[in-house]
């Protein structure tokens, strides 16, 4: 959101829009829980990612399974580096796997990689 300039509008609907904890954890939560249906995709998913990893980190037990257009492992890179991601580039069919008992947190399966 940053990235595409929105981010600021974003927090300030949430703010006009949602009866808000004053805790940053919750508030937190229901701003990446409005986030997963993001009319732009990509926001969405990377959202659902993100509140995956919050919820499993404290102490949630399930396991969460996003869909991804693109290689996750591509647009969190380009995240972490400030780039967005190229849309075009790294398609194909994604999951990565969210959850307490896996080491690294999450796992990436590719479903059809490159379609």
């Amino acid at each position: 959101m940053r990235q595409q300039g929105i981010l600021r509008e974003e927090v300030i609907q949430l703010i006009r829009q949602e009866r808000l904890s004053p805790y940053i954890e919750e508030m937190a939560r229901v701003f990446l829980e409005r986030a997963t249906a993001h009319a732009d995709p990509l926001i969405a998913t990377v959202a659902r990612f993100e509140l995956a990893l919050a919820v499993t980190a404290e102490g949630d037990a399930g396991e969460y399974r996003i869909a991804w257009r693109q290689d996750p492992y591509y647009v969190l890179g380009c995240l972490v580096d400030d780039r967005h991601p190229d849309p075009d580039r790294e398609r194909g069919r994604f999951v990565t796997v969210v959850s307490a008992t896996i080491a690294e947190r999450f796992r990436v399966e590719p479903v059809e990689p490159g379609s």
